[in-house]
C-alpha cells in the first residue's frame, strides 16, 4: 500500500473516531416500564447508540455500552446495557440523591433539547450503581428539585454488567414548540477502576458542541400554556424556651420556552430533598 493511501485511511479513521453522530426520533406506543428489565417490547423497537469511544484517544473501549432512547408525549425513555468483564468488581457506593458519584460506576445521559450542544447548555441526569440519581441543571434553567418534578431510574446488576432504565418526564425539560425537532444528546459512562469515561458521541476532552450528538426529528408534545407557579415552605423549631418558625415563598414563570422568572421571598437557598441527608433504623 502507498504512503499517499496509508495517509488516507489514516485520515478516514481520525475523522469517523471524532465525528458528529446522530440517532433517531422513535415514539413509542407503550411506555417501557422502569424496572431494570430490558426484555420489554419498547427496547426492541427504540434506536440503539453503541460503539462508545475513549474521548482521549477515539478508540472504542474494551468494557461496552448500548443506550437506547425512544419517547412518547409523557417522558423520554432511555436505557443502558453496560458490558464488565469483572462484575463483581463494579463500584457502588454514593446513596444521597444529588451527591457527586466520585470513583463509582455511573451512567448519564445529557440533553439539550434546543439542540446547541455545548456542555453548559446541557441538562444532565445520572445514575449510579445502586440507582442513585444526580441531576446537574443547564445553564439558565431552573434546577430547583421542587419546580422540575420527578424522574425515575432504576438500576440493576445483571450477569454481563449492569443495567440502567432512565424516564424523564418532558415536564422536567424546557423545550421548543413545533414538530421534527433536532435536539443534542449524548449518552456517557465512567469507569472508576480504568480512571476515565466513555462516549456514545466523541465530543473529545474538550467537550465540543459541534461533536456532540444529534437527536433527529423529535416532536415534543405542545406545551401547556404559561402560569405563575408558588411553592410555599416553612420551618418549625423547638428550643428549651421557645418555639420559632420561619416560612418562605418561591415565585416561578415560564413565558416562553427558553425564558424563566422565578422569585424568591426568604428563599432557603437549597433544594428540600437535599436537606434529608440519609433514613436509618435500629433495633430501638
Amino acid at each position: 500500500m502507498s504512503r499517499l493511501a496509508l495517509l488516507s485511511l489514516a485520515l478516514i479513521m481520525t475523522s469517523s473516531a471524532y465525528a458528529q453522530r446522530t440517532i433517531g426520533g422513535v415514539r413509542t406506543d407503550r411506555a417501557p416500564t422502569i424496572d431494570g428489565d430490558l426484555s420489554d417490547p419498547a427496547w426492541q423497537q427504540a434506536p440503539k447508540a453503541d460503539k462508545f469511544v475513549d474521548p482521549f484517544t477515539g478508540k472504542e473501549v474494551e468494557d461496552q455500552t448500548t443506550a437506547w432512547i425512544a419517547y412518547d408525549d409523557k417522558a423520554i425513555y432511555i436505557a443502558f446495557h453496560c458490558l464488565a468483564k469483572d462484575v463483581e468488581g463494579l463500584i457502588g457506593k454514593e446513596i444521597r440523591p444529588g451527591a457527586a458519584f466520585d470513583g463509582e460506576d455511573f451512567v448519564a445521559v445529557r440533553l439539550d433539547p434546543f439542540g446547541l450542544g455545548r456542555i453548559e447548555e446541557m441538562t444532565r441526569f445520572q445514575v449510579n450503581l445502586l440507582g442513585t440519581q444526580n441531576f446537574i441543571s443547564g445553564v439558565g434553567r431552573a434546577g430547583k428539585a421542587e419546580w422540575r418534578g420527578e424522574w425515575k431510574s432504576v438500576a440493576k446488576k445483571v450477569a454481563d454488567g449492569y443495567v440502567v432504565e432512565i424516564e424523564i418526564p418532558w415536564a422536567a425539560l424546557d423545550y421548543p414548540g413545533g414538530p421534527n425537532k433536532t435536539m443534542a444528546v449524548n449518552f456517557v459512562r465512567w469507569h472508576p477502576k480504568e480512571g476515565r469515561r466513555s462516549l456514545w458521541s466523541n465530543a473529545t476532552a474538550q467537550e465540543l458542541a459541534e461533536l456532540q450528538g444529534r437527536w433527529l426529528e423529535v416532536n415534543p408534545p405542545k406545551r401547556s400554556a404559561p402560569r405563575p407557579k408558588a411553592l410555599v415552605y416553612g420551618l418549625g423549631e423547638v428550643n428549651e424556651d421557645r418555639i420559632t418558625l420561619d416560612a418562605g415563598l418561591d415565585l416561578r414563570y415560564q413565558p416562553t420556552s427558553q425564558i424563566t422568572l422565578v422569585g424568591s421571598a426568604n428563599p432557603d437557598f437549597k433544594n428540600v430533598e437535599q436537606s434529608i441527608e440519609r433514613l436509618q433504623f435500629a433495633r430501638t
